[in-house]
């Protein structure tokens, strides 16, 4: 995390200048961190941490602000995010948050290095989807409603959803013309029209496959075929589009691949099947076959001073864009994850020098299971 200083504002403004000039603000400029890997070293890495975000701070990485900094000071970070809950990203450096406290749509646009509130005071907002063709959808769970934007978040309109319950989740699929609603206390699927007209519903309570007992996230691979997290059955069932089980995978358990309490699931365009645990505070990643990967991350709670990376405290949503970046809502430490799946065309801009890797040390780790090797706390 970045480290705060504050340069004394008793100077005149020339004095500042050349005291600048002359011996540089040193003090103000961000340590280079290492970079972190899972696996850990000596394994072959396959994910990288890349940052984290949770104050108007963060979003000025990259930004030269040693002479502001000098003579203004540098004011506390503010906090933007309280109870992260879903994430979404464009793919394009635009990531949309939704916060419980509030019920707030939060825009953090990087490139921009700016912050807005795109929707405050719809109801429990739940979940923030960006379509394949880069449109903005969120879900108010207790109005029973979708809104929906443009890309430029425009305002295009509202859908009721009529018939549904709390939903949990839903889905977007352009290609069929469907929008997926997870509906959680009547234990179903409910499928409508783009314009938001009721077709069918598909499922009943139960543990046989098809069934499910309280369903809560769902995501869409590329063929379609719909990703649905059984909560309470501990296990994750895949469907066709037109409702054929193609397969389950996932069990109750504290062994690799199993689950305590699976929350949000994301489904990458390469095919990794990225489910969080919330309450053993891991992401626990599968092949689009149901085969155990790998797992990331461990408990950590965030008190102020250090980001652990790869720490969660009750990670919920999640997102994979189209560069494979991995979007992580760490609900109970209040800031969104990004993670980079180490793709050949990710490697080619940033190869991994062995100087650079950060290589953990027995202090220095909180072994959950063989990979969720947790680093200690970084500033």
């Amino acid at each position: 995390m970045i480290k705060y200083f504050f340069c004394p504002l008793t100077r005149p403004l020339l004095v500042v200048i050349v005291l600048l000039t002359l011996s540089g603000c040193g003090p103000l400029l961000k340590e280079e961190r290492p970079r972190f890997f899972w696996p850990p070293p000596p394994a072959e890495a396959k994910i990288e941490y890349i940052n984290f975000y949770f104050s108007d701070e963060d979003l000025q990485r990259g930004v030269d602000r040693r002479l502001e900094d000098a003579i203004l000071g540098r004011n506390l970070p503010k906090r933007l995010l309280v109870q992260p809950y879903s994430v979404a990203s464009d793919g394009r450096g635009r990531f949309f948050a939704v916060d419980l406290s509030g019920g707030i749509l939060h825009v953090f646009d990087l490139p921009h290095h700016a912050h807005r509130e795109m929707v405050a005071g719809f109801g429990a907002l739940q979940k923030v989807l960006v379509d394949s063709s880069g449109e903005i959808w969120v879900l108010s769970s207790d109005k029973g409603t979708l809104l929906h934007f443009a890309a430029d978040e425009s305002k295009i309109e509202e859908i009721k959803l009529a018939g549904t319950g709390r939903a949990a989740s839903f889905a977007v699929d352009r290609a069929r013309g469907r929008i997926y609603v997870v509906d959680t206390p009547q234990h179903q699927l409910r499928l409508y029209d783009l314009q938001g007209l009721f077709l069918e519903t598909r499922g009943t309570r139960g543990q046989e496959p098809g069934e499910f007992n309280f369903p809560g996230d769902i995501d869409l691979d590329a063929e379609g075929n719909l990703y649905i997290v059984d909560a309470l059955n501990a296990r994750i069932q895949i469907l066709s589009p037109d409702g054929t089980v193609l397969r389950t995978f996932g069990e109750r358990g504290t062994a690799r691949g199993s689950f305590a309490v699976p929350k949000g699931i994301a489904v990458s365009p390469s095919g990794l099947v990225y489910v969080s645990d919330a309450t053993q505070h891991k992401i626990v990643i599968f092949n689009k076959n149901g085969d155990y990967l790998l797992t990331l991350g461990g408990r950590y709670v965030f008190k102020g001073e250090g980001i652990s990376p790869g720490g969660f405290q009750f990670p919920a949503g999640m997102d994979v864009d189209a560069n494979e970046t991995l979007w992580v809502a760490d609900l109970l430490n209040g800031m969104v994850h990004e993670f980079q799946y180490l793709t050949p065309d990710y490697l080619a801009k940033r190869p991994i020098r062995e100087e650079e890797v950060y290589r953990p040390q027995p202090s220095d780790l909180k072994e959950k299971e063989d990979e969720a090797l947790l680093p200690a706390p970084v500033q």
